[in-house]
């Protein structure tokens, strides 16, 4: 399966939100994003997302299974 991967810190966090944001509905393809913040800062983070965006945005467990239209 195909995906986008993106890698960023703290200070990418708005241009990730704004991607995310402008993804067309009909992409599908699944997007995993590494991100280099504070742990307290993630779920916080999360929410706001899952709030602006047509997409599930989640913390990946361990060996979970990559899914279209998740990140």
């Amino acid at each position: 399966m195909k995906a986008v991967v993106i890698g960023a810190s703290y200070g990418g966090m708005e241009t990730i939100r704004k991607l995310l944001m402008n993804m067309p509905e009909s992409f599908e393809t699944p997007v995993i994003i590494v991100l280099h913040i504070g742990a307290n800062t993630i779920n916080t983070y999360l929410s706001q997302l899952n709030q602006k965006t047509n997409r599930k945005e989640k913390e990946a467990g361990e060996k979970e299974a990559i899914r279209r239209k998740t990140v």
